[in-house]
C-alpha cells in the first residue's frame, strides 16, 4: 500500500483500492494519481503534490476559521456598540428631561421675582401718588403759618462728632 508522505514504497502492482491515503481530505482524484504510478520516483511526487495541496486545505481552513472568529468577534464587538449606544441615547433623553426641569423651575423663579418687582414698584407708585395728601397744610404754609422751608434756616445731615462742634461754632 502507498501511504501519501512515504517515499519509501514501491507502487508497482498496487490497485487503486490498496492506496491508503493519510488526512481526511485527500481527494480520489489524488489517490488514482498515486495508484497509476509506474515507479517509486513518480509515487514519490505525485505523495508530495497530494502532501501540498492538503496543507494548502489545512492552511486555508484555518485561515477561514480565524476569519469566522474574527467575524464573530466583530459581531459582539457591534452588539456591545449598539448597547452603549442606547444607553448614551437614554442617558441623552434622561438629562435633557433633568434639564427642561431645571429650566422650568428657574423660570417660575424668575417669574415669581418679576412678579414681586411689580408689586413693589406698584407700591411705591401707589406712595408717590399719595405723597401729596399725605403732607399737611402747615408744612406748605397754609392757614398763615410758615411754611417749612421758610422756618428752616439751617439742616445738617448725618452729623457726628467732628460736624458736631463745627455747627455748634458756625451757630
Amino acid at each position: 500500500a502507498v501511504r501519501v508522505g512515504d517515499a519509501e514504497t514501491d507502487p508497482a502492482g498496487v490497485s487503486e483500492s490498496d492506496v491508503v491515503v493519510l488526512g481526511r481530505d485527500a481527494s480520489a482524484r489524488s489517490a488514482r494519481e498515486i495508484a497509476a504510478c509506474g515507479s517509486a520516483d513518480a509515487a514519490a511526487a505525485a505523495s508530495r503534490r497530494v502532501a501540498e495541496t492538503w496543507a494548502a486545505a489545512r492552511a486555508a481552513a484555518a485561515r477561514q476559521k480565524a476569519a469566522r472568529a474574527e467575524t464573530a468577534a466583530l459581531v459582539a464587538a457591534l452588539a456591545s456598540a449598539k448597547e452603549a449606544a442606547a444607553r448614551a441615547a437614554a442617558d441623552a433623553a434622561e438629562t435633557r428631561a433633568k434639564a427642561g426641569a431645571r429650566v422650568a423651575s428657574k423660570l417660575a423663579d424668575a417669574e415669581k421675582r418679576a412678579a414681586a418687582a411689580e408689586a413693589e414698584a406698584a407700591a411705591a407708585e401707589a406712595a408717590a401718588a399719595t405723597a401729596p395728601y399725605v403732607l399737611t397744610g402747615a408744612a406748605l404754609g397754609a392757614g398763615g403759618l410758615a411754611a417749612a422751608s421758610d422756618r428752616v434756616t439751617v439742616a445738617c445731615i448725618g452729623v457726628r462728632n467732628r460736624g458736631a462742634r463745627l455747627l455748634k461754632n458756625l451757630l
